[in-house]
């Protein structure tokens, strides 16, 4: 038999959850990243987190021993931004975090008066009141089109308390308007994979997926039409791993077309 070819090039890994828990690191995960990296993997870092930059969230992964450049880094709201360009750049109404409005900026004029807006894009606010949604859903009524950066409902922090995520603000904006949004832009909704695939010149096909949930990260591969590792859960049909510390294993395993 002839040896198995390469099927990944890269991985595209979830960082809350995965790689780190707030500001801890996951024990391991600088050596895995190391491991994957010395088989010549390339390591790409993926987050539905919109309130960072990728710099800031490169920072971080350095100060953490897992060496890492902005440019590795595809969050959200890079995603979210992309849409919006995509869409011809309207006017839009940022419902979020200054990161999020500084990236929808790079594309788009911002208006701070919803009704002005020719789109909305949502992102996740710790400090969003009545106030914040009220506009949020003038602009949604207002607008042509809507953007989600993602709808993630709830999230752990370092305490490992259970917190609402941005899902209960896109909740809010869906049942006040009564409109759906023309695109979500982070996991588990392709467009990250295609910034990914932008700026990368890989395929979604070429890139295996890890992350700790099943709703976000596994679909985001099942619907880029790629491989997922589930970290920390077992659900069946699925491959697994107990914890990071497993996963350049089971990479050589699922990285060759034949042995899959």
């Amino acid at each position: 038999m002839a040896p198995c070819s390469p099927r990944f090039k890269a991985i595209a890994m979830d960082l809350d959850g995965t790689v780190y828990n707030g500001s801890k690191a996951v024990q391991g995960a600088a050596e895995a990243v190391a491991e994957l990296r010395a088989t010549g993997l390339e390591v790409l870092f993926c987050t539905n987190n919109s309130t960072k930059t990728g710099k800031q969230i490169s920072d971080k992964l350095c100060r953490m021993g897992i060496p890492c450049t902005a440019d590795m880094i595809y969050t959200s709201g890079d995603a979210a931004a992309d849409c919006i360009r995509k869409m011809g750049s309207p006017r839009t109404y940022v419902m979020g975090s200054d990161v999020l409005k500084h990236s929808i900026s790079a594309v788009s004029e911002i208006t701070n008066v919803p009704e002005d807006a020719k789109a909305l894009a949502v992102g996740f606010d710790p400090t969003v009141d009545y106030e914040k949604i009220t506009f949020g859903v003038r602009a949604a009524l207002a607008t042509e089109k809507i953007v989600f950066c993602n709808e993630d409902a709830v999230f752990k922090k370092e305490d490992g308390k259970i917190y609402p995520g941005p899902g209960a603000v896109t909740a809010a904006i869906r049942a006040c308007s009564k409109r759906e949004p023309d695109a979500v832009a982070g996991k588990p909704s392709v467009y990250m994979m295609n910034s990914i695939e932008n700026r990368t010149g890989l395929e979604a096909e070429e890139i295996l997926v890890v992350g700790d949930s099943f709703d976000t990260d596994i679909m985001f591969a099942k619907n880029c039409g790629t491989v997922g590792i589930l970290v920390g859960e077992k659900v069946p049909g699925i491959f697994a791993a107990n914890n990071i510390s497993e996963i350049p294993q089971l990479a050589l395993k699922f990285g060759t077309s034949d042995c899959l």
